[in-house]
């Protein structure tokens, strides 16, 4: 907990976070929600980022705020 992440398109989400910094963030969260529309994340709309998600479009960084048994959606 603790570190940043850097999110680049392509990349799988490795852990909970919140977004610190970055531009036009969209994640594809169907494997987390179900929902098969990309959501934007940023300050004001949305900061909260699960793991497991797939970076659509954009970049950012992400403070971690959970990992492993402790984050939102258990990765094996």
């Amino acid at each position: 907990m603790g570190d940043i992440v850097c999110l680049e398109p392509g990349a799988r989400v490795p852990a909970d976070g919140l977004y610190v910094s970055g531009a036009n963030l969209l994640l594809d969260m169907s494997s987390v929600t179900g929902e098969s529309d990309a959501i934007r994340k940023d300050h004001d709309h949305d900061p909260f980022i699960l793991s497991g998600c797939i970076v659509a479009e954009g970049e950012a960084r992400m403070l971690v705020t959970a990992v492993g048994v402790h984050s939102q959606v258990r990765l094996f």
